[in-house]
């Protein structure tokens, strides 16, 4: 239904208009009505993998969403930290991964799961960063094998 509506946007020639969400995403143009509904779906929704998604979209929105509903996102987000990242890594977006890391929300054991995650998922730029994060946060221990 979405992509059979049309969003104008003023620009300095005219108007230029968009078809598709995806785009309106890529753009970060967001309706008033579109945010309100997430919200509502947030709240209301009792599945978890529709709920996360809600939370994760709507946390990252910046300077559009009310500080209430990004509060309420990232108490959500923080408690479900690991299915969070772990969702973060198979779409291989570092910049939200850094984001959330900086909220200091997950220690060196879900590091360790995280990282396992990518590995499993074959998710070759997060796995990177994580061991990187890792590198710096806690460092790597020297094993010693002896003969």
């Amino acid at each position: 239904m979405w992509q059979m509506r049309k969003i104008r946007l003023w620009e300095k020639e005219g108007w230029i208009i968009i078809r598709s969400r995806e785009t309106a995403r890529k753009l970060g143009l967001y309706m008033e009505k579109e945010r309100d509904m997430r919200y509502e779906k947030f709240q209301t929704t009792g599945q978890e993998r529709v709920r996360l998604a809600c939370a994760l979209e709507g946390f990252f929105l910046t300077n559009e969403c009310e500080e209430e509903k990004k509060t309420a996102y990232g108490q959500y987000l923080k408690r479900r930290i690991r299915p969070a990242m772990e969702a973060l890594i198979r779409e291989e977006n570092v910049g939200k991964m850094e984001l959330l890391e900086s909220f200091g929300w997950f220690g060196a054991e879900e590091l360790e799961t995280f990282i396992c995650t990518a590995r499993r998922e074959r998710k070759l730029e997060s796995l990177v960063w994580l061991m990187r994060l890792k590198d710096q946060k806690y460092g790597y221990k020297e094993k010693k094998f002896d003969l």
